[in-house]
């Protein structure tokens, strides 16, 4: 999970009985404080610079990426509020859940604040159980999740749907309802599960009655008559702050001598807005605590387990995507379609905007691929319109350059409003990354294409136009290939 102690962001990894605190290229042994609610140093910073503490390995190396990167969604909502004097809380540290108190007025009634952007702002509690709302713009929420501040929304088009539970009790009893997601994964290892012949009696968690406890105090879940052992895990060890993982298992037979052991099935999440009679799956208690679509939810999925797979980028790609998702990608994208920048551009520009072209390629062949649809709207000029009205199905093109499009179709929309404008759909399979997590623009939901990607034209119709990539293009698409400017 990620933490803040004395003001930096660590990741907290269990080692060898305790905890660590991983960050620039160090480890920190920590402890956790209940009564406080964060995270300390087990040892003060003088004895730790005498520590001999092992560098981290290279292939999960943590880095503090995001502390100088600005969420652009907030900033926008944020620039009619005044942020509050920063040495109010100079010797304040922030709470696991991101919340600063000022230590000079009495703790219950101590001012809270976030630090945003570099900034500190006052919050209380929002409408939501992760969320705090802005003290001088009240309507304004933001939400905490996997260590980093988003803005909230209340996009009803993303609920959740559940299948209502059922029991045969007589009265019912409490029971779990579960998500779609976990529907199908439950019911597809029915056969590893537990009956409840098995059990001399099961009764209802007093914390929570849709769990159900053993005579030997083990804690269960039940799902179309088969029962599931479950493990709950706290959120600060689950690695998702305010979210409680619960880890489910099944019985199967292992080794040679086929004894049943616990094996795991998949692990749920308490819904934030309905409570713990609701189990969602990773991806939608991404959905439902972040407001996103399933796709754009999948895409932000996809990239946080890459991170905890294999570590964050390094801090030159993470540097090169935020240039090229400001101002740095006409540079970078004319130097790919052309070999090279205007007459008039310094030799030190053309150093960095090949360096951002080495990295950005780099950071690309590391992230998960995006495999369906992604959209894509832009506006062409006279010279780009001429070569659209040549565009026919069955054309084999490449635009060289890398194609910045959006996951979510409304975004791609905004980009084609004008009367010059063509709106690209795009079946991808290998050449598509999302970059979201890194633009500080989450809901843009941006995927970045690879350059030199090829592509099939699939449908034109006035401004409308299909692709498909061609992940090995033949000899023969090579020979018709020709470039075209997306």
């Amino acid at each position: 999970m990620i933490a803040w102690i004395d003001s930096n962001k660590y990741t907290i990894t269990k080692k060898q009985g305790g905890f660590i605190a991983r960050g620039n290229n160090r480890e920190f042994p920590v402890s956790y404080s209940s009564k406080e609610k964060s995270w300390y140093l087990v040892k003060g910073e003088s004895e730790l610079a005498s520590l001999p503490l092992p560098p981290l390995q290279e292939s999960n190396k943590i880095i503090d990426l995001y502390s100088d990167g600005v969420d652009f969604e907030i900033a926008d909502a944020l620039r009619d509020v005044k942020p509050l004097a920063p040495d109010i809380f100079s010797k304040s540290h922030p709470n696991f859940k991101g919340i600063y108190r000022c230590v000079k007025q009495k703790k219950r009634a101590a001012m809270q604040a976030v630090k945003l952007n570099g900034h500190f702002y006052r919050v209380y509690s929002g409408t939501a159980k992760n969320r705090v709302a802005i003290y001088d713009k009240p309507e304004l929420e933001i939400v905490l999740y996997d260590g980093t501040w988003y803005l909230a929304t209340n996009d009803k088009k993303n609920e959740i749907t559940s299948v209502p539970c059922r029991t045969k009790r007589s009265p019912s009893s409490s029971c779990m309802s579960y998500s779609q997601d976990l529907e199908k994964i439950l019911a597809a290892n029915h056969d590893i599960g537990l009956s409840p012949l098995e059990f001399s009696w099961l009764r209802s968690d007093k914390t929570n009655p849709a769990i159900l406890i053993s005579i030997k105090n083990k804690k269960y879940i039940q799902h179309g008559g088969v029962i599931f052992k479950v493990k709950v895990v706290p959120a600060i060890s689950s690695g998702l702050t305010g979210s409680k993982e619960i880890r489910i298992y099944g019985k199967k037979e292992m080794g040679w001598m086929k004894k049943k052991t616990d094996f795991y099935i998949t692990s749920g999440y308490y819904s934030e807005s309905k409570g713990n009679s609701f189990l969602y799956s990773r991806v939608e208690s991404v959905m439902e605590i972040l407001c996103l679509p399933r796709p754009i939810a999948e895409a932000w999925q996809q990239v946080k387990d890459f991170e905890r797979r294999k570590g964050q980028i390094t801090p030159e790609e993470y540097a090169s995507i935020r240039a090229y998702g400001g101002v740095s990608y006409r540079d970078i994208n004319d130097f790919i379609y052309n070999g090279r920048l205007n007459d008039y551009t310094d030799t030190e520009l053309t150093a960095i905007t090949i360096s951002h072209i080495k990295n950005i390629r780099g950071l690309l062949k590391k992230l998960p691929s995006i495999d369906g649809v992604v959209y894509r709207g832009s506006q062409i000029n006279l010279s780009g319109l001429k070569a659209f009205s040549t565009l026919k199905a069955e054309d084999v093109i490449s635009s060289r350059k890398f194609i910045s499009a959006s996951l979510d179709q409304n975004i791609a929309n905004i980009f084609a409003a004008g009367p010059n404008a063509v709106r690209y759909r795009i079946h991808v399979k290998k050449a598509a990354h999302p970059i979201l997590t890194y633009t500080g623009k989450l809901r843009e939901a941006e995927v970045l294409i690879e350059d030199n990607t090829v592509f099939r034209c699939v449908y034109v119709h006035g401004k409308d136009v299909v692709l498909e990539e061609i992940v090995n293009p033949s000899v023969y698409d090579m020979r018709k290939l020709k470039n075209f400017y997306i």
